[in-house]
């Protein structure tokens, strides 16, 4: 059927209408895409540095954790070959469980970053301390090799010191001298004793060594001073050749600075000549400056007290010299004097004095 002219003319103008506003959106839709794809790239752009960075990261997480675990791998292999292995003890192993479980929860909890870093913290602290790796592995070997060491060496260590020590007091040479207070001390086996007390026929010494509360007694003739008898107590201490050479030296050091009147240092320098040291007792004993002081106090107690009047007494040893020969020439208490003269001269300084030339 043919259509009317007017009919006609509209539907071109609705189709031509359909047509504009079809081409407009068309060309709305495509800049919209347009921009959205200049966003799309710039995000993109964006995108990509961030990319690149995580492939890195995770590159080089994988490549540490395979290094890491190799060197944990080679650890383990080179301890579980040693014949002994040492077992740390149940504190240790409590402490490092803890140390790593607290690792291993904050690495869940951070980044992929912080993994890495707690990863690498963790197997540094798995190197650092091998014997808790070995004790997952070998623990019962390691038990056992710890144990039977243990008694093995308590048995040779108290066998070997109740030899030495459990024995008894056998005759010996014996040696008298002074104790550091003065009093009456011998020497024996390479053993010190004090005195203890005096019977009818035999004195007691008593050992030395009251720090070490050793018990042991032993009992010398009282005309011979030759070993009688003990109580019976072993010494509660090993021998001590030094401790004896030691105090013999200084008591005769002693007698010496009492009865002779010379420097005290070349009294203990002689001594120790004399002795003829070896190089342990050089090490034991003391040097000259640390003993001094305390030998002038004693040689200061053997000192007559200062007279408070001129009816004082003048001891024999001060009226003789050392080859006992006359020093105190006169001692007379006279008037005329105005008091007590003293005149105390050798027989070679009168002779230097009498063949003297000038006035007296």
């Amino acid at each position: 059927s043919v259509m009317p002219v007017t009919t006609r003319a509209a539907a071109l103008r609705s189709q031509i209408a359909e047509e504009t506003t079809s081409s407009m959106k068309q060309v709305q839709s495509s800049e919209i895409s347009t921009e959205s794809e200049k966003h799309c790239s710039v995000v993109q752009q964006l995108a990509v540095p961030q990319i690149e960075s995580a492939t890195e990261i995770n590159d080089h997480c994988d490549h540490e954790n395979k290094r890491l675990i190799e060197e944990i791998d080679i650890s383990i292999e080179n301890l579980c070959i040693d014949e002994v292995l040492t077992l740390s003890t149940a504190s240790e192993n409590k402490i490092a469980e803890q140390q790593i479980n607290k690792q291993l929860g904050s690495s869940h909890s951070d980044d992929h970053q912080s993994t890495i870093l707690s990863s690498s913290s963790v197997a540094s602290s798995v190197m650092k301390s091998p014997t808790l790796t070995v004790e997952k592995v070998k623990i019962d070997y390691s038990l056992l090799s710890t144990e039977s060491s243990d008694k093995d060496e308590d048995g040779i260590y108290l066998g070997d010191s109740n030899a030495i020590m459990n024995k008894p007091v056998k005759n010996g040479e014996i040696t008298s001298g002074t104790s550091t207070r003065g009093g009456k001390m011998i020497y024996m086996n390479d053993f010190g004793y004090l005195f203890l007390n005096e019977t009818k026929n035999a004195v007691g010494w008593r050992c030395a060594r009251r720090d070490l509360n050793c018990k042991a007694v032993i009992y010398t003739l009282k005309n011979t001073q030759e070993f009688s008898h003990w109580n019976g107590q072993v010494h509660s201490h090993l021998r001590d050749a030094g401790y004896t050479r030691k105090n013999e030296i200084l008591s005769k050091i002693k007698s010496r600075v009492v009865d002779e009147f010379i420097p005290i240092k070349v009294i203990i320098e002689d001594e120790y000549r004399k002795a003829k040291l070896t190089a342990e007792e050089k090490r034991v004993m003391p040097l000259p400056i640390q003993i001094e002081s305390g030998l002038y106090k004693l040689r200061r107690k053997r000192y007559p007290p200062i007279p408070t009047d001129q009816k004082f007494i003048i001891p024999p040893v001060y009226q003789e010299t050392y080859s006992n020969s006359r020093f105190l020439i006169y001692d007379k208490r006279k008037t005329v004097y105005g008091g007590r003269l003293l005149i105390f001269a050798s027989d070679d300084q009168l002779n230097v004095l009498f063949h003297s030339e000038g006035n007296i």
